[in-house]
């Protein structure tokens, strides 16, 4: 690089003893930046330089190991301290503008206008603002020119470390730049510890120096979230880490989370930085406790961005990639879309992904209007999201008489969603819905385009996954989970098969796997079923492959926890809840079969292995689908119903690529004519999922049928009926009877999964079965001891002809429901003066004075220190006002 400008200025007329410490990083501009210093028109006393190799002690040139060291060696007259990176070029009077103004305005540090060195006049850095989670906001454009607009002194968050000019009884004071952060970050944690210290950081644009990136290579992306979080946990009061440490984790997990789907891996960046902080948290707090506070966290938020930079960076990144892949040679122009015949059949990428998407959406629109019905599986995520995450983290489970078993892992990533959505419970299921069927889409069509199957193809097979039999049935049931579970299916396949790098491959998988166990435990072990089917059409390379998916279930194994460290019988995982037992209409089986023959008898080689792994897996998922005549429950179902589902998508698309071909000279053409023709029967049979836009949820479900129970207040009530309508599946009552105690008049997602049955749920099994019998007519005085305040028939009425003798039950006059009130109280807990204590986020409120409450949920001493037994309920004596569940 040369320096072609002249100075803009004589010497300045501040005065100040100055130690130049040039910091060296890549080094091979090392001899062009101390050339630089050297020709400064306000002459540095001493040039130091920091790291690198040590130069020949004949050399002449003092070094320094490190800039705290550097910093001992200088001479006690020095006043200040130039920091200039080995790629930065500064302007023959870049450091007199830098003296001049920082004795001007009294600033402690003053920072360089950075210029893009090999591209003039392009700006790179004039001072930066940050968000509350220390994303820098440079406010520039990419390609911005100095056109002097930004020349003005002013103060700011903080400036790049290429060149930043401090006074060294400051930099002794709050220590100097951070040795284990990349440059940016270390800039910025300096400028916040100065400012922390109630010194001024400015920028100066008079002071120019030009940068060619050579630390870059430092700024790696782990290690910038990493030297953020640091940053932030060394200058912020206790009281904001409170909040935005939690907050920064939850939308740094998102944009991992989403990542992928741009074709960008975060995750493994983001749990690097994470772990690197927690190794390192012991000298972060040292170094926080360094820092001299003259000012609060509110004089650092003065130069913040409002929102978060975060947030704004990435759906930036998104739309750049949508926007190259809109105009990449593969997808062409959006004119090219309009193009007929055998182009539009070769290049249609834009046209078939949006298709997807947009029936995706089309499909969930009613969703985000009135919500998923409370059917099935689908109960409302809890109002509150610290009591949930209390529950799952080793608190109380309140499914039926409550227990201390652990909560299912769904539940901990509904959390998470619930939190990103700022607390917003009803827009959870559907953002979670409409996601998977989005995903969906797009993984099948990831999975099948390196078989050769081409875009249009592979989206409609996308389509037929998330429209297709195997969401009807899970829908229908609402089993959304097994949704989730179904539409991560074919992104492992993807990677496992496709990826040529194994550990990229098992990296993804593991991410993939966890996603989806969290789901349905069961999916551990589902891609690596699947790849063995694969195996029997094509076994060269299943070796790798199998390693791969195994390789990614068992990273994925920790996603499980805590719930899976508690699980000691596989039998009660896989026999819980209804019994799956699919029965696919006539004319999906018939069509479906027929697609297969046709494709295993005309199709070509690499097509014909594919149809014939779409068969065996659509073949193998529809038998397991059927299972529940041997009592396994509902997880193996959503194993059988996406192997399914996902086997059948792999025969459309197979299917519809076939017809491609169908006219092509030697073709057997009425074998893949019928291909062809079978496969878009299913795609066009979608239409009645999308048309109504819930994907085939149900319209209401449980909430709505225990509206009437509103203005009793909170409390219990006793669901009575066969398996399917019961949530969760219930519990064996008698014969095809099954029952389940839900909280009115909106029962919560943690309430779906039964536990094992306790003294307080055998109890109430045999007070509701001799009333149920006939043998007893007291039904609501024993209900009344559980806290249950309501009876509610679901599905047939006749076998329950028992409950209208009941002498303390009152038959209320509900419309399509059959209903009872119980006559006596039930409060679920009462004090020992009767009075009874309410439930707030999942502990019991009431008057702050001794008092002993009897809480009508099974007995765990981990109620309270003292505690006793009640039979099978809790006596708890409290002098606080508050009993919670100890976790």
């Amino acid at each position: 690089m040369a320096l072609l400008d002249p100075a803009r200025s004589d010497s300045p007329t501040a005065t100040a003893l100055v130690a130049a410490l040039v910091v060296v990083h890549e080094g091979s501009a090392l001899p062009e930046a101390l050339e630089a210093v050297g020709r400064q028109v306000y002459e540095p006393q001493t040039v130091i330089v920091v790291g690198g190799v040590a130069p020949d002690s004949q050399s002449g040139q003092r070094w320094a190991e490190t800039i705290e060291s550097g910093l001992e060696a200088l001479d006690d007259s020095i006043s200040h301290v130039w920091l200039l990176h080995d790629d930065s070029i500064p302007r023959p009077d870049a450091l007199g503008a830098l003296v001049g103004e920082a004795a001007r305005s009294g600033a402690a540090l003053a920072g360089s206008k950075i210029l893009r060195a090999g591209r003039p006049g392009r700006l790179e850095s004039v001072g930066l603002a940050t968000d509350v989670f220390e994303v820098p906001a440079s406010g520039l454009d990419e390609s911005e020119v100095d056109q002097e607009q930004y020349d003005v002194l002013r103060d700011v968050a903080f400036v790049a470390g290429s060149s930043v000019l401090v006074e060294r009884e400051m930099l002794v004071r709050v220590g100097g730049p951070d040795p284990l952060l990349e440059p940016t970050t270390a800039a910025l944690d300096l400028c916040q510890r100065i400012r922390l210290a109630g010194g001024r950081v400015v920028v100066v644009p008079s002071a120019e120096v030009l940068h060619d990136g050579s630390c870059r290579p430092r700024s790696s992306p782990w290690r910038v979230e990493a030297g953020r979080l640091r940053a932030m946990i060394k200058a912020y009061s206790l009281i904001t880490l409170l909040w935005v440490v939690p907050f920064n984790f939850v939308l740094g997990l998102l944009e991992a989370l989403i990542s992928p789907l741009f074709g960008r891996w975060r995750l493994f960046a983001f749990v690097r930085a994470w772990l690197w902080n927690l190794f390192h948290l012991r000298s972060t707090v040292a170094l926080r406790r360094q820092v001299p506070r003259q000012v609060g966290d509110a004089e650092l938020f003065r130069f913040q961005v409002p929102g978060s930079a975060r947030l704004t960076s990435f759906w930036q990144r998104t739309a750049d990639r949508v926007i190259r892949l809109a105009t990449s040679e593969r997808a062409r122009t959006f004119g090219s879309l309009v193009e007929t015949g055998g182009e539009t059949v070769r290049r249609p990428v834009v046209a078939s992904l949006l298709s997807g998407l947009g029936f995706a959406l089309f499909a969930t629109r009613q969703l985000w209007v009135d919500g998923v019905a409370s059917a099935g599986y689908a109960l409302a995520p809890p109002s509150s999201v610290a009591a949930a995450l209390q529950a799952y983290s080793g608190g109380w489970n309140p499914a039926g008489l409550g227990s201390p078993d652990a909560l299912r892992p769904v539940i901990g990533a509904v959390s998470l969603v619930h939190v990103a959505l700022l607390g917003n419970a009803s827009l959870v299921l559907p953002a979670v819905v409409t996601l998977s069927a989005v995903a969906g889409v797009v993984g099948v069509a990831r999975l099948l385009g390196p078989f050769g199957v081409r875009p249009a193809a592979r989206y409609a097979a996308g389509i037929a996954l998330v429209g297709g039999p195997a969401v009807r049935v899970l829908a229908a049931d609402g089993i959304w989970h097994g949704i989730v579970a179904l539409s991560v299916l074919p992104w492992v396949l993807a990677v496992v098969l496709h990826r040529r790098r194994s550990g990229s491959a098992v990296a993804a998988a593991g991410l993939l796997t966890a996603i989806g166990a969290v789901a349905s435990p069961l999916f551990l072990a589902l891609p690596s079923a699947a790849l063995l089917v694969w195996a029997v059409v094509e076994p060269s390379g299943v070796r790798r492959y199998l390693g791969r998916s195994l390789a990614g279930a068992g990273l994925a194994v920790p996603a499980l926890l805590p719930w899976l460290g508690a699980v000691d019988d596989l039998e009660w995982v896989v026999t819980l809840g209804p019994d799956f037992f699919w029965s696919p209409s006539l004319w999906v089986a018939g069509t479906a079969g027929l697609l297969a023959a046709a494709l295993i008898a005309s199709a070509p080689d690499g097509l014909y292995r594919l149809g014939a792994w779409g068969a065996l897996l659509a073949a193998a998922g529809a038998m397991v689908a059927r299972v529940g005549s041997f009592g396994w429950g509902t997880d193996p179902g959503i194993a059988g119903m996406s192997t399914a589902g996902l086997g059948i998508a792999i025969l459309i698309g197979a299917g519809l690529e076939v017809g491609a071909g169908a006219f092509e000279p030697g073709a057997r053409s009425p074998l893949r004519l019928a291909a062809v023709a079978a496969a878009a029967v299913l795609v066009v049979g979608t239409v009645t999922v999308a048309l109504p836009g819930r994907l085939g949820f149900p319209a209401a479900g449980l909430t709505d049928t225990l509206s009437f129970t509103a203005e009793g207040g909170v409390s219990r009530a006793l669901l009575i009926g066969a398996e399917e309508s019961m949530p969760g599946g219930g519990r064996e009552l008698t014969g095809s009877l099954r029952y389940r105690v839900v909280t009115t008049p909106d029962p919560s997602m943690l309430e779906v999964w039964p536990t094992r049955p306790r003294a307080g749920d055998e109890q109430l099994a045999e007070a509701v079965s001799a009333a149920v019998t006939g043998s007893s007519f007291r039904l609501g005085e024993n209900l009344a001891e559980f806290g249950i305040g309501w009876v509610v028939v679901l599905g047939d009425r006749s076998p329950l002809a028992a409950l209208d003798a009941q002498l303390d039950l009152v038959p209320l006059a509900v419309p399509e429901v059959r209903a009872f009130q119980v006559e006596a109280a039930a409060p679920r807990a009462v004090d020992n003066e009767g009075r009874p204590w309410p439930v707030s986020a999942g502990d019991f409120v009431g008057p702050a004075r001794s008092l002993t409450v009897r809480i009508a949920d099974n007995a765990d001493q981990r109620w309270g220190e003292r505690w006793a037994a009640d039979g099978w309920a809790n006596l708890v004596t409290t002098d606080g006002g508050v009993i919670e569940f100890g976790p």
